[in-house]
């Protein structure tokens, strides 16, 4: 039941994290940079140099984003990993909060508590 209780710490943790990490508008960019892009490769009234020149900006811009992306994923990687690992510091039972977070118990449990976590914060803002 501790464990539990933990777990739904965390997830509240890191539901708190990817809401204030700029994820969702990161992930956003990359996909609009992607969506002109296509538009670029689509249109018969550019010429190839002219599509070369531009998908090249367009391929730089997209790599910045996505390593962004990755940077902001890593980062809250890092604090759910760091939060499973602070009950073991205090304790000296070992926890295995990151084995149960990655079993399909843990997954149940997570999805519940954020879902139920969002619609309370939702409701209370």
């Amino acid at each position: 039941m501790v464990n539990y209780a933990l777990l739904g710490l965390i997830t509240i943790l890191g539901v708190e994290c990817f809401v204030r990490l700029p994820i969702i508008n990161t992930a956003k960019l990359i996909l609009g940079v992607g969506e002109k892009a296509l538009r670029v490769i689509s249109s018969k009234k550019i010429s190839d140099h002219w599509k070369e020149k531009v998908l090249l900006r367009y391929s730089i811009t997209m790599l910045f984003y996505s390593g962004k992306l990755a940077l902001f994923l890593f980062t809250l990687f890092l604090i759910i990993a760091g939060a499973c690992n602070i009950p073991n510091i205090f304790t000296h039972d070992n926890l295995h909060l990151l084995e149960q977070l990655t079993s399909y118990e843990g997954i149940v449990v997570m999805s519940i508590t954020s879902v139920i976590y969002l619609k309370i914060k939702n409701y209370v803002s």
